[in-house]
């Protein structure tokens, strides 16, 4: 069984840890793994399956990663970890923002942090922030593009100053400095358009990930205490199990939103954070996000690798009964 983990450029010769930990445990099962990036030109009607893991550099060619979605099943066998119709979905956060906002009846909307889309071929920028001012005239906003990782140019418009930032260029004070900000991004088409959202006061407190391979819950972490991107080493294993029950609760109403809409995500990560006496939705990653495997103590992280790799051979099993079958 051929299977491969793609990945963009800076880490085929220097893979990704959690990339090498799932190839080992593959091999380990017997299979042959590479390493690939995305946007090679490999073989890729070869592989049996295809992990999309490590391709953060996707919000830089959207186009160019649904085109090659395409070319990996262009003989029409089902490759994708997940399913490449998720991968699409998965990319543009205003599509799945609305499938969950729809789903149980609205329910699940009133855990959705509130927000708003604009696409940029379709507005004007000016008008988009005027909008989102009249809409939460008390708020400190946060903007962000529509298809973005790792919090990349993502903003904070606080006249205060007062929103806890890692990087505390992130903070936007006025107006004027709000557009300079935003245009480019507004711009560059393929980044889609903007999400303007509520600063929420949860971040002060850390964001939380939980990772799921199907249903299970495998591993949960919290962040430090505001936005931006956040090295491994300052993650930490959730072990509270109230909590982990919170987390595990959303997380199965989140996945049943998508698997009805779409198909069951093998791998997803939840991000959330934390609102009066619940959780607010951020983000619901199926595409290409860190498992965040590294902060686990060892038994958890052991478990975790060897249940994502069973479920990736589990797929590319199915795939092959359902071509000798077919």
């Amino acid at each position: 069984m051929r299977i491969c983990i793609a990945t963009s450029s800076d880490y085929v010769s220097d893979p990704w840890r959690e990339d090498v930990w799932i190839k080992d445990a593959l091999v380990e099962a017997g299979c042959t793994v590479e390493i690939c990036d995305w946007m090679s030109d490999e073989d890729w009607l070869s592989f049996d399956a295809i992990f999309v893991s490590s391709a953060w550099n996707i919000p830089s060619a959207p186009q160019e990663f649904s085109d090659w979605l395409k070319s990996c099943e262009a003989d029409q066998k089902k490759r994708f970890i997940n399913d490449s119709a998720l991968l699409e979905l998965g990319n543009l956060k205003d599509g799945y923002w609305k499938v969950l906002g729809e789903a149980e009846n609205g329910k699940l909307a009133e855990m959705l942090i509130p927000s708003l889309f604009a696409l940029s071929a379709d507005g004007d920028l000016a008008e988009f922030i005027t909008d989102c001012r009249e809409k939460w005239p008390d708020e400190r906003l946060v903007f962000k593009p529509i298809i973005s990782a790792s919090s990349r140019n993502t903003f904070v418009f606080d006249t205060s100053a007062t929103a806890q930032a890692n990087d505390r260029a992130r903070i936007i004070t006025s107006v004027d400095a709000l557009n300079e900000k935003l245009g480019p991004i507004w711009s560059d088409h393929r980044l889609r358009g903007l999400i303007a959202q509520p600063y929420m006061p949860g971040i002060e407190i850390g964001e939380m990930s939980a990772t799921f391979v199907g249903r299970t819950l495998v591993g949960a972490v919290q962040k430090m205490p505001g936005f931006g991107p956040m090295p491994s080493s300052t993650l930490e294993q959730i072990t509270d199990t109230a909590v982990l029950e919170a987390l595990n609760d959303l997380g199965q109403r989140t996945i049943t939103a998508i698997t009805d809409h779409l198909s069951a995500p093998i791998r997803s990560r939840l991000d959330v954070i934390p609102h009066e006496d619940s959780l607010s939705i951020l983000e619901f990653e199926m595409v290409d996000p860190s498992c965040n495997f590294t902060p686990l103590d060892q038994d958890s992280q052991k478990a975790a690798i060897k249940a994502l790799a069973d479920e990736i051979i589990k797929f590319a099993e199915s795939q092959e009964r359902v071509l000798v079958n077919s």
